[in-house]
């Protein structure tokens, strides 16, 4: 029988070309195996590896129909988004708005041999600060969200996002900046990012992309600080990144991080890549990155948090800081409070309302806490249970590694 992590070490060796011996799999075992496929957003991949004779194991016709249904699902999920796009694009191109294509939208598009390969929930478009209003009002006579909204500096000031914008079953997130505005570690959007950019074509319209090495350094700390590595499809991003762009400039990618102290994370990322898909990054790279205080027992910790069948994604890396033990209860207690209790012009940018004084604004409060309970109760109250310390355990991992990343080197 085996276990969650050998079918794990499974699927990273398929999604490689890692050899891996073991013994055949049972019914059970194959359609735990596509469970963990579709949960970190690689079966559309795995087909086409497939399909492409590079896939070590010999699939079952059953489980091979239902890869292919994943595949043609996303084919056309991914169409759609990109004819929803090139409509927004058009008039913001008119307009002369220049857009940079954040993560999933410009990686389906560039770095993977095949777009429907990249699964995505969303789109996410930067623009320059200067442009915000000019684009919400375009997309908003598009159809895109309510016309009732906060001002862009009131929007601006509690989020590195405009609202979500959604319409047709496509939700396009306009950044001003890449990082949460109250994090800790940020990536700030710098004159120079904006310069290094480079033009690509989506339709007929011309878009840019962040530099390569910008994208990676991106990548790199979506993958460790902002998501605490809990989906190996971050990992393939980066891992086709780098074979897309063999001729890395790697000593900027450095003085990149070191400008804006993420070191750490960035460093994780690419041992966690290396270490599971075989990827390669030279070796002076790693040693020139890694940090003083880094412990081998952290990738071990890493490997854990893929590990655990729970719905990774209910709970993000910010809430798993309630789980580390060493953090204080009244800590805890704050935390929690703020999450609920959040300031009238983040209450408003949430809901998408506007930040009047009013009754409706404060009805909102007992909004946000049904929604609270709707989407963590269940899983905190899982997590609280004795009968699932692996549970906690993971994210106990997640918020370690986070406060590690989080302290100077």
């Amino acid at each position: 029988m085996h276990s969650n992590q050998q079918l794990i070490n499974i699927l990273l060796a398929n999604l490689s070309n890692q050899q891996i011996s073991t013994t055949p799999l049972t019914e059970i075992e194959w359609h735990q195996w596509l469970h963990f496929a579709h949960k970190h957003g690689v079966a559309p991949l795995l087909y086409h590896r497939l399909n492409s004779g590079v896939l070590q194991l010999q699939i079952p016709e059953p489980i091979r129909v239902l890869l292919c249904q994943a595949y043609y699902q996303n084919v056309l999920k991914n169409k759609h988004y990109y004819h929803e796009l090139s409509k927004v694009l058009k008039p913001l191109h008119a307009a002369g708005i220049k857009v940079i294509v954040l993560k999933g939208a410009f990686l389906a598009k560039t770095v993977y041999p095949i777009e429907a390969l990249r699964m995505m929930s969303d789109i996410d478009l930067l623009i320059q600060k200067q442009d915000l209003e000019q684009t919400e009002k375009i997309m908003v006579e598009m159809g895109y969200g309510s016309k009732e909204r906060l001002s862009i500096d009131a929007q601006c000031a509690v989020s590195h996002e405009l609202h979500s914008l959604k319409k047709n079953g496509l939700s396009i997130d306009i950044h001003w900046t890449i990082s949460k505005i109250t994090e800790p570690l940020k990536i700030t959007v710098d004159e120079e990012l904006w310069q290094r950019s480079q033009e690509f074509m989506i339709s007929d319209f011309q878009v840019f992309s962040l530099s390569p090495e910008d994208l990676i350094v991106h990548l790199c700390f979506n993958t460790a600080y902002q998501n605490g590595f809990v989906g190996i499809r971050f990992l393939c991003d980066i891992d086709y990144t780098l074979k897309h762009y063999p001729n890395m400039d790697w000593e900027y990618v450095y003085q990149r991080a070191k400008h804006w102290k993420i070191e750490k994370p960035i460093y994780l990322a690419l041992s966690i890549v290396t270490k599971f898909l075989g990827t390669h990054i030279p070796e002076h790279v790693l040693q020139q990155l890694k940090p003083n205080d880094f412990k081998v027992t952290m990738l071990n910790n890493i490997e854990q948090i893929f590990m655990v069948d729970i719905d990774f994604y209910a709970i993000s890396p910010d809430l798993a800081h309630l789980w580390l033990s060493k953090t204080p209860f009244q800590k805890k207690l704050s935390f929690m409070l703020q999450k609920i209790f959040l300031p009238p012009n983040t209450l408003a940018h949430l809901y998408g309302i506007p930040p009047k004084k009013s009754l409706r604004l404060y009805f909102y409060y007992l909004v946000r806490w049904k929604d609270l309970l709707f989407r963590y109760g269940g899983k905190i109250l899982q997590i609280l249970r004795s009968d699932v310390p692996v549970v906690k355990t993971q994210y106990d991992h997640i918020a370690t590694l986070k406060h590690w990343m989080e302290t100077k080197n």
